[in-house]
């Protein structure tokens, strides 16, 4: 069966999960989890996302993120490289710590969101981590003690969510926690949660749009639409031969430099903006990977998703673009 492409759906509700390979356990301690913790906050300033919801198991993670004109890659890639680096070095083991890519899936706001935060806040409860509502309260690992008051971390927004149930914060709380009650035993968001699971267990028939994508038809639509015009635009870029090679010498007729000389590190500054701005360039515009342009570069994927903010910077002072 194809390959579910990810969807690119800026502003989008997402849900997201990765799993340890094989299964086996990528928080095994405090520290590993307080690691992951720090990492994903610097990920969220970075790219100015939104985090509703979170929580930590103990072979998987699950994340509600609403993403901007970022492509969700651009925290993703990071966040489970540089946790992966981490973990490898301090066990001393080789080869992969996630199974294959991250899963995710695109979804609507209205009547959605709501659900989709108890989904991921009721997973400690239902893999039996924490065996009361009483004990997820204060479950250190999981944004519903966030939302109820009891911990605080600076990346989850809980303003948004609590705003869906009241003004006031102390009735907010009582209420979403109620809602959470409910959910242990109500069967109301069984529709929603289907096609979530469907995407967490890898199910990527691209002929099944709740494989992608969940929303009313609009929604839906307008997500395929967008998605279908940058995926074009990508392609004619491609037809034309836009591909890495080309682009470095346009970068560095561009930017008054040879093309090797993008290739090779340093503190010039010349030098690093054009670096960035390939990178923008490549991955944005010509849909390249971020593992690609730093095989190009020499250097690796994190260096490059940490340079496309400010290559997009470089690109509209200098007003660079790639034309066709």
């Amino acid at each position: 069966m194809p390959r579910k492409k990810r969807l690119s759906v800026p502003g989008a509700l997402h849900h997201v999960m990765a799993r340890g390979i094989e299964g086996r356990d990528i928080f095994r301690d405090y520290e590993e989890r307080a690691i992951f913790l720090h990492l994903l906050t610097k990920g969220i300033e970075d790219t100015g996302f939104l985090c509703y919801a979170w929580a930590l198991m103990g072979n998987h993670y699950h994340l509600l993120l609403r993403a901007n004109e970022k492509p969700l890659s651009a925290l993703m890639r990071r966040l489970n490289s540089t946790y992966a680096r981490y973990y490898c070095k301090k066990y001393k083991r080789r080869g992969y710590l996630f199974q294959d890519r991250f899963k995710s899936i695109a979804t609507q706001d209205q009547g959605y969101i709501e659900e989709l935060v108890r989904y991921v806040h009721l997973n400690p409860i239902r893999a039996g981590v924490c065996k009361t509502m009483a004990q997820l309260d204060s479950y250190e690992w999981c944004g519903h003690s966030m939302l109820v008051g009891a911990h605080r971390y600076p990346f989850q927004n809980t303003a948004d969510v609590l705003g869906k149930f009241a003004r006031d914060t102390g009735t907010a709380r009582k209420r979403y926690r109620r809602f959470m009650e409910e959910g242990l035993e109500s069967h109301n968001g069984e529709p929603l949660i289907a096609m979530v699971r469907r995407s967490n267990a890898g199910e990527e028939n691209i002929h099944d749009y709740g494989c992608w994508v969940i929303g009313n038809r609009e929604f839906v639509v307008n997500a395929f639409k967008n998605d279908k015009e940058r995926r074009s635009r990508i392609a004619e870029y491609r037809r034309l031969g836009w591909d890495l090679k080309r682009l470095g010498e346009y970068v560095a007729a561009q930017m008054g430099i040879e093309e090797p000389d993008i290739r090779c590190r340093g503190r010039q500054n010349t030098r690093a903006e054009s670096r960035k701005l390939l990178a923008y360039l490549g991955n944005r515009m010509l849909g390249y990977a971020v593992s690609d342009i730093a095989r190009y570069l020499g250097t690796s994927g994190p260096a490059v998703s940490k340079s496309l903010d400010e290559g997009k910077q470089i690109a509209t002072r200098k007003r660079v673009r790639i034309v066709t």
